[in-house]
Parts: structure tokens; C-alpha cells; sequence
């Protein structure tokens, strides 16, 4: 009797014994999970890409791409330029020359066009300019430090970031970024969709696109041969066809 009830008792200890070693083991596995998934929050995001502010540059989360030939801030001089030596009418600089501080900008537009050829040629013939490019892949370019303010609707927008994109997510990327440089700025959305492509600006007359032509927009308006954005017909780039020859009254540009 008696040592079946040292041999119940001992049993029974061990039953606990095992409980508790198992409830150790278990609470183990949850701290050590929750230590990873804290590790996981503190790491910081992978920083992509750059944008220019003032000639300096700040680390953002999406990929922003830079082409020197893409460049408005010497574009646009350059169609100046041109418009002079040719003895044409000299079109407006397409952005405000003098820098601005970012406490200046309080809203982030962003336009949806059909594609970036059309919304070139548009830019191209009214002198205007636009902060960044996001193309259909996804592909976003920076084209003016953030410091300059861009023409658009033929007055210089002071208070105003200009996004032209085709690709939703992309330019979604880009207003995320650029909500963590200014926290305080709106955002305003623009369907542009419903311009339609005409007849260019007679050789010289352009804006942004550079020195004015008659090619085809995608290649002109960005100046960077085929690397692979917005020439092809494949792959969900940009493109449009060669335009036919120019007038020099060009359709009105819808407001929104």
C-alpha cells in the first residue's frame, strides 16, 4: 500500500514536472517569436532610390531614376536658346528660376494621362514642366529639383509638386515618398485622360521636350535614345507615333 502510493505520488510529480517543462518550452517559442517579429519592425526600409532637393540628395524607399539629358533645369534653358539663335519667339522658361523652400509647397499633384508621350508633347507646347515621370512599367523618373517650381496652366505653381504618371502604383510610390519630405502637403489627383494627342509647335517652339522637333514625343521629349522607356511597342512602354507636320495652333489644354 505504501509503495503504491509513492509510486502514484512519484508519478504524479513527474506528470508535473513534464507540464512544466513543456509550458517553459512553449513560452520560449512565443518570446522567441515575439523578439523576431519586433527585430522585423525596428529594421528599417530599404532605401532605393533619391531625390534631388536643392543639389543635395535625400534617401527614399522607391527607386527614382536620374538621366542628366532629362534634366528640365537645362532643357528648358537650351529651348531658349535655341528660339534665339534661330531668331524665333523665345517661349517662357518652363519653371521659376529662383528656388523655393519647401515649407513653400503645400500640395502634391499628381496626373493620370493616357500615356507619357501625349503628356509631353502637351507640356511641350505650353513651356510647362513637371517635378517627376512615372511610366507604365513603373519606371519613375526625376526631372526638376524639388526647389524649382514648375509652369503649368501658364503661371508658376509656388506652393505646388507635379507628378505626370501612367503607371497607379508607381505614382503612388512617388507620393509616398515625397509625404514623408512634406507631411503637412495635400494631395490632389488630375484626370488627364481625356487629352487627346495633335499637332506639335513648329521646330524650336517646344518646351520640356527640348529642342522643339517633329519626331516622335517619347524619344524627344525624354532625350535618351532607346534604353528601353517609352519607345517600344512592347513591354506596356509609352509610345506614339511620329507625328504628322505641326501647326502652330494647338488645341486648347483642358483644366480640371
Amino acid at each position: 500500500m505504501g509503495r503504491a502510493f509513492s509510486r502514484a505520488c512519484l508519478l504524479a510529480m513527474a506528470g508535473l514536472l513534464t507540464t512544466a517543462a513543456l509550458g517553459g518550452c512553449k513560452s520560449g517559442e512565443e518570446a522567441a517569436a515575439s523578439d523576431a517579429n519586433t527585430m522585423a519592425e525596428v529594421t528599417p526600409q530599404r532605401m532605393e532610390g533619391k531625390l534631388r532637393v536643392k543639389d543635395s540628395w535625400i534617401e527614399v524607399a522607391p527607386l527614382v531614376l536620374h538621366d542628366a539629358k532629362m534634366d528640365l533645369f537645362v532643357r528648358c534653358k537650351i529651348v531658349q536658346e535655341d528660339a534665339k539663335k534661330l531668331g524665333r519667339e523665345v517661349p517662357p522658361l518652363c519653371y521659376e528660376p529662383a528656388p523655393r523652400e519647401l515649407t513653400a509647397i503645400t500640395t502634391i499633384r499628381i496626373e493620370r494621362w493616357l500615356n507619357l508621350p501625349i503628356a509631353m508633347r502637351q507640356m511641350q507646347m505650353t513651356a510647362e514642366a513637371t517635378h517627376f515621370l512615372v511610366e507604365r512599367t513603373g519606371s519613375a523618373y526625376q526631372m526638376l529639383d524639388l526647389v524649382y517650381a514648375v509652369r503649368r496652366d501658364g503661371q508658376v505653381r509656388k506652393d505646388e509638386l507635379r507628378i505626370i504618371a501612367t503607371d497607379e502604383k508607381g505614382g503612388a510610390a512617388i507620393v509616398g515618398a515625397l509625404k514623408l519630405i512634406l507631411p503637412n502637403a495635400k494631395v490632389v489627383e488630375a484626370d488627364m485622360t481625356s487629352v487627346k494627342p495633335h499637332l506639335g509647335p513648329p521646330d524650336g517652339a517646344g518646351g520640356p521636350g527640348g529642342p522643339g522637333g517633329t519626331g516622335q514625343p517619347g524619344h524627344e521629349g525624354h532625350g535618351h535614345g532607346h534604353e528601353g522607356h517609352d519607345h517600344g511597342d512592347h513591354e506596356g512602354h509609352d509610345h506614339a507615333p511620329a507625328l504628322p507636320t505641326p501647326t502652330p495652333t494647338p488645341t486648347p489644354t483642358p483644366t480640371p
